[in-house]
């Protein structure tokens, strides 16, 4: 197949019959440099069939949902994906097929020796293509057994186990050597194996510790900090359609929930439920927001709710997810639902993670992983008023992180996900309320705790409270940020028992 591409011909209901006659994409100059290179790649290989995303999809017609939703299997199967790095539009032709497409190699004669100016590593190289900085491009990089990849200066195969490339490496060190991977194997074989076929032994692994031990199982945690990365690694890309925020993401969840019986809900993942809804924005960020076109199955310019990351533009990152325990005793009774034709309920057990369907449609059975706009729970509440506010010591305008002080002034804790600046405007008001989701181990703190939590009052290897910042809105609530309070000053501030339902 051949990797995302822009500036197609694309098909539509006015133009696919036309398309579809014989010989069609070769008149008038339909058919772009860079797929009739990828045709000339094909031949070259022995194969016959090319998949082109934007050739085969028709884009205004409701069957595109049907491909956007099989996007794991299309990559998983494909022999090989074709990856045009560093095109800058479909008019380009891709580097090295035809001759003279690359630029010339300079070399300076020195002391009888020919020198030749190196250039960046391929993977280096790859990295800094405009496609790579795309969303729909990160499901195809990870979910596709092999990338032929072509760049400015070389081809490079990259398959689960090896890469093969036409010049030799600089340096003979391997960026898989990584100590983050060596201590996570099954992150390393995910990651580095591409998610790939070679790799399922561990999901089996995955899949079956998880089952026999959910509620202990090291695992677990690994699933979280796959699909922790998987979507901070996913919203740092850009996207030309807001709403396809869920549709590009796709792919990678079926891929997870197939291959370890993960379940997905608004794009978080059910296992350890309240640790994933601890995402934040270490930067400025906004609602997505989406105008409703004709046809459009959003009726609203705010087709996510607040609590999923797929409701906001910038990137994300998580509170320490590897170093959460699972839930408090008094998060209780979490539900999701949505409304409408294809109304469904699902309920998440208190430990985040079972979690039983209830439905009024049979079609909402098969497709467990649905945007719900309600997440209903109970939970202890403080409102924010309770505590004081302040910048961070080394305070940087561009960190969203406030401080929270406690009413005797001490450092109790932080606010994630917004800046100082901004303060009095999103949570300044008697409308917003703490509520408790998941709390902190004892674990040694990591540098993001000495960067946000750096003299704090309440040290003693920091137990923090995990909690939800929200902001009501007559019945319903908003998620605006969220926030890590120490557990002798939550205590200390009295809250209670409260049902929260957040849009």
């Amino acid at each position: 197949m051949f990797g995302e591409m822009w500036g197609t011909s694309e098909p539509s209901k006015d133009n696919v019959e036309s398309l579809r006659a014989d010989g069609a994409f070769f008149e008038d100059g339909r058919l772009r440099n860079v797929v009739r290179d990828a045709i000339s790649i094909l031949d070259s290989l022995g194969y016959r069939y090319l998949w082109v995303d934007a050739l085969c999809v028709i884009q205004d017609d409701p069957s595109k949902m049907f491909y956007v939703q099989r996007m794991d299997i299309i990559y998983t199967r494909a022999i090989c994906t074709i990856v045009a790095a560093g095109s800058s539009n479909a008019d380009q032709p891709v580097w090295g097929v035809r001759e003279g497409s690359r630029p010339p190699v300079k070399s300076e004669f020195h002391n009888g020796c020919s020198l030749v100016r190196v250039g960046m590593e391929a993977d280096e190289a790859f990295s800094a293509t405009p496609s790579e900085s795309r969303s729909w491009t990160l499901q195809e990089r990870l979910l596709s057994p092999r990338l032929l990849v072509f760049t400015q200066s070389e081809i490079f195969l990259q398959c689960s186990k090896e890469k093969h490339q036409e010049n030799p490496p600089r340096s003979m060190s391997c960026s898989y050597n990584d100590s983050r991977f060596r201590k996570r194997p099954l992150t390393y074989n995910l990651f580095h194996g591409m998610l790939g076929r070679n790799s399922d032994v561990e999901w089996k692994r995955l899949r079956k510790m998880i089952k026999e031990r959910p509620d202990r199982s090291p695992y677990r945690f690994e699933l979280i900090f796959i699909c922790c990365d998987l979507m901070s690694t996913y919203t740092y890309r850009s996207l030309t359609r807001e709403d396809d925020v869920y549709n590009a993401f796709m792919g990678i969840e079926n891929h997870v929930s197939a291959r370890c019986g993960a379940v997905f809900l608004s794009a978080i993942p059910i296992a350890g439920f309240p640790i994933a809804l601890m995402w934040y924005s270490p930067s400025a960020r906004s609602r997505r927001r989406v105008a409703p076109a004709e046809n459009s199955k959003y009726s609203h310019e705010l087709p996510f709710p607040s609590w999923s990351w797929i409701a906001w533009t910038e990137g994300i990152s998580w509170a320490s997810p590897l170093h959460l325990k699972d839930s408090l005793d008094r998060f209780k009774h979490c539900w999701a639902y949505s409304s409408g034709l294809h109304s469904s309920t699902i309920f998440i057990s208190d430990d985040g993670q079972r979690m039983s369907l209830h439905t009024a449609q049979v079609q909402a059975l098969k497709n467990p992983r649905l945007v719900f706009k309600y997440l209903e729970f109970q939970a202890d509440s403080v409102p924010i008023s309770r505590f004081g506010l302040r910048p961070l010591r080394d305070w940087d305008p561009n960190l969203c992180a406030i401080e929270i002080h406690d009413s005797e002034g001490n450092h109790c804790g932080a606010v994630l996900g917004v800046s100082y600046d901004n303060a009095e405007k999103l949570i300044g008001t008697e409308l917003v309320e703490i509520f408790a989701t998941s709390r902190r181990s004892k674990s040694p703190p990591d540098r993001a705790d000495y960067v946000i939590h750096s003299g704090m009052h309440y040290y003693s290897e920091h137990p923090l409270v995990n909690c939800l910042v929200i902001k009501w809105d007559e019945q319903f609530a908003k998620r605006v940020a969220v926030a890590q309070v120490h557990q002798d000053a939550w205590r200390k501030s009295v809250g209670e028992f409260k049902r929260v339902v957040l849009v």
